[in-house]
């Protein structure tokens, strides 16, 4: 058994591990910051874990056994983090650090965070009656004299059976169509949908995902159940509504986690049974020392300004808040917490075949009352969480993934000359990774295969210098000249005159970007004249979701 720490990365040359548990508990206290509990005398000694693996990674806190650290990870996040109980002997005992351990940043030592664990809700077969019985026991027929022309029947019929609890939690069933189910379980808390047992193809292909109570509904009348059930979905977990929240100041792979974390997952409007998955998400801070592109706030003429600020009472998630924004070009999904916002730039409605909405607006699922707001749960995929999870342990993280790096950068029409301009907090689902499926910004526009813009080139390149040299990056006169030689109107006089910014300052070794206003100021309304351009391009994303959807959903 190995004894390793399931905050360390995956690379087995970097994974930290020691000979006794008590040690391993000491060095994730001290390193990063969680206090576990120990073992239980009656779990230490041989695993009573019916799985066995050849090199299986052990629970320092129970008698788990896993044979991946990612799922050791989880489990932690999952059964041990803020259920912290032991006796005081081992206390004292797990709180003798060896003196030599002394890489720990002091800011964080002295107050290690605490943070609520991470609860999977999924549903329990061996409660309730599954699919085929209650078709039974609605016909009044005994499992063992179960028809097969009966399940045939309610299939010509399509009828599905559903769960009726009375208060003394005892299960009755009855059968009626799929939206009837849906809209009578969105109506009444007694009212319960009940899914069908895979199929033996579905097996086949590895559509093995868990279940997330609360998605039973939305699982039973999606046009696109085949493909939610390829995929495991988490329920937002307290745990994880503290990790988002924390200042990215101090914790700066915050801002990553939280995409990580939000791409792929699916919001479930309860009051009216709508539901979307966001395929692309941007985040955003919330104050200028942080993110220049940060959600304005302050006060107007007679009011305050609306923000994604979640307000003091939630009723699923405490500090995250689902709401539509209305601004000047269009209602905007997002998801506030307290230090940041997440744009929602991609979004598939699940509940309802419509063509995606691609780009900054929404209008396909919108949740514009605080109603709206307070119903709609949060749903994560299990293997981006886990990704987040694994960032969450490295601070040093400065991007989302090693995957289309360029693509990670945000859809911004300003402030080119600031640092926080550039970044990388921008993912996309898993099942929209593919490059055709990532909505086009100011710096992806240049990828599109119809023809050539000089304009899109040069933001590519500006984006690429600053990724690459930061505050050293500059623009060359010999790069721009050959750009503005093949554009034309509008944007070949603002090329030529960010051409003359050289000239002007007798910088022969090119023009800086960052810190440079004047360049920006050129910039800006060049970025504003690819929004057409931008908007055209996004058409096709749309159509290249929609075909993504329909094609896994087979």
């Amino acid at each position: 058994m190995i004894k390793a720490c399931p905050f360390s990365h995956d690379d087995t040359n970097e994974i930290t591990s020691y000979q006794r548990f008590r040690d391993l508990l000491a060095h994730i206290l001290k390193v990063h910051g969680y206090d576990l509990p120990p073992r239980k005398k009656s779990d230490r000694g041989p695993s009573l874990t019916e799985i066995t693996y050849d090199e299986c990674y052990g629970c320092p806190s129970c008698q788990q056994l896993f044979g991946e650290l990612a799922d050791l990870r989880l489990h932690v996040y999952s059964s041990h983090l803020g259920q912290v109980e032991h006796d005081s002997e081992d206390a004292a005992t797990l709180l003798e650090v060896p003196e030599e351990d002394t890489d720990f940043d002091p800011v964080f030592s002295s107050a290690p965070a605490e943070r609520p664990a991470i609860t999977e809700q999924v549903i329990v077969p061996e409660k309730y009656r599954p699919f085929n019985e209650a078709v039974m026991h609605a016909f009044d027929e005994e499992p063992p004299l179960m028809s097969k022309k009966t399940l045939e029947l309610i299939d010509i019929v399509e009828l599905v059976p559903f769960r009726l609890m009375d208060e003394d939690g005892n299960e009755d069933n009855a059968l009626a169509g799929r939206k009837t189910v849906a809209r009578l379980s969105l109506k009444h808390k007694n009212v319960h949908p009940i899914l069908p047992a895979k199929r033996r193809h579905e097996e086949t292909y590895g559509m093995n995902g868990s279940i997330a109570k609360g998605l039973e509904t939305l699982l039973l009348t999606s046009p696109y159940t085949n493909l939610l059930r390829h995929r495991e979905f988490v329920e937002l977990p307290p745990a994880i509504c503290t990790v988002i929240n924390r200042d990215w100041g101090f914790f700066p792979q915050t801002k990553y986690v939280t995409a990580k974390a939000f791409a792929g997952a699916i919001l479930y409007n309860t009051s009216n049974g709508q539901a979307a998955m966001a395929n692309t998400v941007e985040v955003y801070g919330r104050t200028k020392n942080v993110d220049v592109h940060r959600e304005p706030h302050g006060k107007l003429k007679t009011d305050v300004m609306l923000t994604s600020v979640p307000p003091p009472i939630t009723k699923f998630y405490q500090d995250v808040w689902p709401v539509t924004l209305y601004a000047a070009d269009g209602p905007k999904l997002l998801v506030g917490t307290q230090v940041s916002n997440l744009l929602i730039t991609s979004l598939t409605r699940l509940d309802t075949k419509i063509i995606p909405s691609i780009g900054s607006t929404s209008t396909i699922f919108k949740l514009p009352t605080l109603m709206d707001s307070h119903s709609t749960k949060i749903f994560l995929d299990r293997e981006q969480l886990q990704a987040a999870l694994v960032m969450d342990a490295t601070p040093e993280t400065s991007r989302v993934s090693d995957m289309f790096i360029m693509a990670q950068l945000r859809q911004i029409r300003s402030k080119f000359h600031e640092s926080t301009a550039y970044t990388l907090c921008r993912e996309s689902g898993p099942i929209t990774k593919a490059h055709t499926c990532q909505p086009y910004t100011t710096f992806t526009l240049s990828d599109l295969d119809r023809g050539r813009n000089p304009s899109a080139d040069l933001f590519r390149l500006i984006g690429m210098e600053v990724l690459k040299r930061g505050h050293e990056a500059k623009l060359m006169p010999s790069q721009i000249k050959k750009l503005a030689k093949n554009a034309t109107g509008r944007q070949k006089v603002l090329m030529e005159e960010i051409l003359c910014l050289s000239t002007a300052s007798h910088d022969s070794g090119g023009i800086h970007i960052l810190q440079n206003e004047r360049l920006n100021s050129k910039l800006s309304p060049l970025a504003n004249l690819l929004m057409p351009s931008i908007v055209s391009a996004n058409e096709t994303v749309a159509k290249e979701v929609a075909s993504v959807f329909a094609m896994m959903d087979r």
